[in-house]
């Protein structure tokens, strides 16, 4: 068993959300909701690349092919293969739709079971793990900027904004699904306390050392929490869509 928050935000300048969020096979909009899910089960942020139009509708076609093909059991390697079709059927699908064609989403996905975690992670939505009320970042975004960070290139990395991205699902070709990491989180009794997942509209405005601090203040009442880092993100000027999940397991 694991109880679920989540909290999703349309941003200011938008008519509709263009994250979406999956918790076993449901998939969820704008809105808080605490949920109690039994274990295993799947979970994933989405979020559809703003610039390309289709946005909303590629971050929901992967969640539900997503929700209909990932099953307890898989291994690094069936993950990967299961990724790899998914992009495959969303790239096939915005093909027949004029003026979309190049629709794509970022993803970072968890299938949490009793004892191990696999994830999958394509863009800049995060995974974060919580020890003892210790953040520790597990993905890692895949953008331009980033890359250059990495490389020492800190010059360079000023000239590209955090939009710049490298991995996506979609775009109309392969070239965003290079990017896909799989990773095997934990297996046996070595699990975090809790998992949280977001999309950039959050962890691009508010400084992780922040999370900790809030995490610290209100993380026995989840909605106070969301509302410290949605109102933070705000603050420092995020007009984006804004989704976080956090996973007690």
């Amino acid at each position: 068993m694991a109880e679920v928050c989540i909290r999703m935000d349309v941003g200011s300048h938008k008519d509709l959300c263009e994250d979406a969020v999956l918790v076993g096979r449901k998939i969820y909009d704008a809105g808080f909701y605490n949920l109690d899910v039994d274990l295993p089960c799947v979970f994933a942020v989405a979020d559809g690349v703003g610039g390309n139009p289709g946005a909303r509708d590629a971050s929901r076609f992967v969640l539900r092919r997503l929700a209909e093909l990932c099953r307890p059991g898989l291994s690094p390697e069936d993950l990967v293969s299961l990724m790899l079709t998914v992009d495959s059927e969303l790239i096939d699908h915005a093909s027949f739709i004029e003026g979309k064609e190049s629709m794509a989403t970022t993803v970072t996905l968890v299938i949490v079971e009793e004892d191990r975690a696999v994830s999958a992670q394509v863009g800049n939505t995060r995974l974060l793990e919580i020890r003892d009320g210790k953040f520790r970042q597990i993905t890692h975004d895949q953008t331009a900027r980033q890359i250059l960070l990495d490389a020492g290139n800190y010059a360079g990395a000023r000239d590209y904004g955090d939009a710049e991205l490298l991995g996506f699902m979609g775009g109309g070709s392969v070239e965003g699904i290079a990017y896909l990491k799989v990773a095997e989180l934990w297996k046996g009794s070595d699990r975090p306390d809790q998992l949280l997942l977001s999309s950039d509209g959050i962890h691009d405005h508010v400084d992780p050392s922040r999370f900790g601090t809030i995490y610290a203040a209100s993380s026995a009442f989840p909605r106070r929490m969301f509302n410290f880092i949605f109102n933070e993100a705000v603050k420092n000027l995020s007009s984006d869509d804004k989704s976080l999940v956090l996973i007690r397991l």
